[in-house]
């Protein structure tokens, strides 16, 4: 497992004299300014739906949504409890065809049929629906004559991952490589919820509402904005701005790939217009995409757009003197917003009526509260998915053989990880050590100062590029590391490693997350930009050594590996504790880092068939683990790299590639 302190020593072998800590953040702000569009009002209302249409296809793509296609609800009617004004029902839905959604169904008794109904969406709650706090609004929505419907986000609640309370870090994150998100997951459900709710008598299809707060107000405004069945929304303590989730972590499941380029919160707001729209905030909320100043910020332009369609009267904020959380004061707004817009009453507040939930334990869908194991979960749709993708893989001998495949793969890959367009690396600064050493720092793209320190061995004609996330200050304090013959080393500190470690980019208990969050909103993934990195370091040292190797370590034996495969002019390739494969059927390890996720990877390879684009040049596979973070014994690591092996062979190399 990679450690990372969140402060930094300074070390003798510092190259750059100030800011490389804040390096990469003032990167990812630099960057986002560049792709980030401007998104103008447009000038007629009768110019709005093209835009609105053309920008919720884009957020269904990137949210994995367009992998979906509905299948039977087949739903399933656990209990049914008589709770005075309203009744209870546990209720089981197949949002999938083995995927299951465990849901509370609260009717109204006296409300006239059918009802103004509520989609009731948790946040981050361990227990989910059953949570005290959630249920004291989904019992207040159904006094006052809702029909509300709880459901627990996936990977949450009885849907909790075997041992597992929380669904975000690597357990959510395994998803992307799929070409799947977890928040693409939850909206899903939350439509399939919708076509439910839709589904009963009791119900009025016209007035179905959606709220939730945190994680269950990103849910809220992802769904309205993308399906116009919701006729009124209420998202609570999420509304600020996504250049904020470039300062402070969130969970993955608020996270959308490249959303960035696609705009601003306010931007995905907007195609919830003109439908009734309120958004609460607490003042004094900490989370870094939910300040109050930046919902303030965002606020005016949505107005407008409403003004534009006809519709300034149904969008509004309101700040509460509170933190993060679905207080009474935030619950009592809600409920006039909706009795307004969906029964006609108007008020300013609605007291929330005596509420009493239930012991979490008595009202449970599963006798003990987990999901059974036959039951699909985040890690088994992501080893289906990435299963189907693999049939489509080119075949060993085309890889090797094949030069339009091998150009295909590579372009495909830098798409993949969002490679910019060539330019030549500079090399700013030089600075000489003792012991026949010296340092460089060279700018791999504008922003971006990449620090190496390279120990000449005398008479070198080769050397060899050495890719660790311990940095380079660390190795050299333990003494070069071992190379074949008469080589010199270069050892980067690629971004944010080393001495351009960020204090933040340690977050959450993962060493890199942070890393990993920025560079998945702004559309350009962190192990993509350690490929890079050190692909520009590379050709630096092609300028002074006739052959330039690559070493990598940890998650840099994934960016060695890719490194070597896209660039032909890097002569071989070595690998320690190399991930073998992205397709797992169980939940990745923590010790995994979170760069290692990389969306739609597995559209066009995994680590075998990435590995078989070096071919014919020598590749040491010295060491690998699985997802599990599980070393491979000799026999499963030459199992594992089975492809690789055969594209060696058909390429007439099979003794360049070394599996241990």
């Amino acid at each position: 497992m990679v450690q990372r302190k969140s402060v930094r020593d300074a070390s003798e072998w510092d190259l750059i004299e100030e800011g490389a800590g804040e390096m990469f953040h003032r990167f990812c702000h630099a960057w986002s300014a560049r792709v980030s569009p401007e998104n103008p009002l447009p000038a007629t209302a009768e110019e709005w739906p093209a835009i609105r249409d053309a920008r919720r296809a884009r957020l269904r793509e990137a949210m994995g949504l367009t992998l979906a296609d509905p299948c039977p609800l087949r739903p399933e009617v656990v209990a049914v409890e008589d709770r005075g004004d309203y009744t209870l029902e546990r209720v089981l839905l197949h949002s999938r065809p083995n995927l299951v959604m465990t849901t509370h169904l609260y009717v109204p008794k006296e409300a006239p049929k059918p009802a103004p109904a509520i989609l009731s969406v948790h946040g981050h709650w361990s227990q989910g629906k059953l949570a005290p706090r959630v249920q004291e609004r989904n019992i207040g929505m159904a006094k006052l004559g809702f029909v509300v419907l709880c459901v627990d986000a996936i990977g949450s609640g009885e849907r909790a991952y075997p041992g597992e309370e929380y669904h975000g870090r690597q357990l959510g994150a395994q998803a992307l490589p799929a070409g799947l998100t977890l928040p693409g997951l939850q909206v899903w459900d939350n439509m399939r919820a919708l076509d439910y709710l839709a589904s009963r008598p009791e119900v009025d299809l016209s007035h179905i509402a959606c709220t939730g707060a945190s994680g269950g107000c990103n849910q809220t405004l992802y769904l309205a904005a993308l399906d116009e069945r919701v006729a009124a929304a209420a998202p609570v303590c999420c509304i600020g701005s996504l250049e904020g989730y470039l300062n402070g972590p969130h969970c993955v499941c608020e996270l959308v790939p490249g959303i960035k380029t696609i705009g601003e919160i306010g931007d995905v707001l907007a195609l919830i217009a003109p439908r009734p729209l309120i958004l609460i905030n607490g003042i004094h909320d900490t989370g870094a995409g939910f300040q109050i100043d930046d919902m303030r910020a965002q606020f005016p332009k949505l107005k407008q757009l409403y003004e534009l369609l006809g519709a300034g009267e149904k969008v509004t904020k309101c700040e509460i003197d509170l933190g993060h959380g679905y207080f009474l004061a935030m619950r009592e707004v809600m409920y006039a917003w909706f009795r307004r817009w969906l029964m006609g009453i108007q008020a300013d507040l609605c007291p929330e009526p005596e509420v009493q939930p239930e012991e979490p334990e008595r009202i449970r869908c599963f006798p003990d509260g987990k999901m059974p194991e036959e039951y699909d979960t985040v890690p088994s749709l992501a080893f289906a998915e990435a299963r189907r993708l693999a049939q489509g893989y080119p075949q060993p001998e085309e890889i090797a053989r094949n030069s339009r495949v091998r150009a295909s793969l590579r372009a495909r890959l830098t798409e993949v990880l969002a490679l910019p367009e060539e330019s030549q690396p500079a090399v700013e600064t030089t600075r000489a050590f003792s012991g026949d050493r010296e340092g460089v720092v060279i700018a791999t793209e504008p922003g971006i100062r990449v620090p190496m320190v390279i120990a000449q061995a005398k008479g070198a004609s080769s050397c060899v590029l050495w890719l660790d996330p311990a940095g380079k200050a660390s190795i050299l304090s333990e003494g070069l590391p071992s190379v074949d013959g008469n080589q010199a080393i270069a050892i980067p500190d690629l971004r944010g490693l080393g001495e351009t470690h960020w204090e933040r980019g340690h977050t959450v208990g993962v060493w890199d997350y942070q890393y990993f969050q920025n560079g998945l909103i702004l559309g350009r993934p962190m192990l993509g930009m350690w490929v890079w990195d050190a692909l520009q370091c590379a050709r630096v040292l092609r300028e002074r050594f006739e052959s330039v190797s690559v070493v990598g370590r940890g998650p840099l034996a994934v960016v060695a590996l890719l490194a070597a495969a896209l660039d032909e002019g890097i002569a071989s390739a070595r690998c320690e504790s190399v991930l073998t494969s992205y397709i797992y059927p169980e939940g990745f390890s923590r010790e995994h880092a979170m760069s290692l996720f990389v969306p739609n990877l597995l559209k066009v390879a995994d680590v075998p068939q990435i590995a078989s684009l070096v071919a014919p040049r020598r590749l040491h596979i010295a060491s690998g683990v699985d997802a599990g973070a599980h070393p491979l014994s000799p026999d499963e690591l030459s199992s594992a790299f089975d492809v690789t092996r055969q594209a060696y062979r058909h390429a007439g190399a099979e003794g360049s590639l070394v599996l241990g």
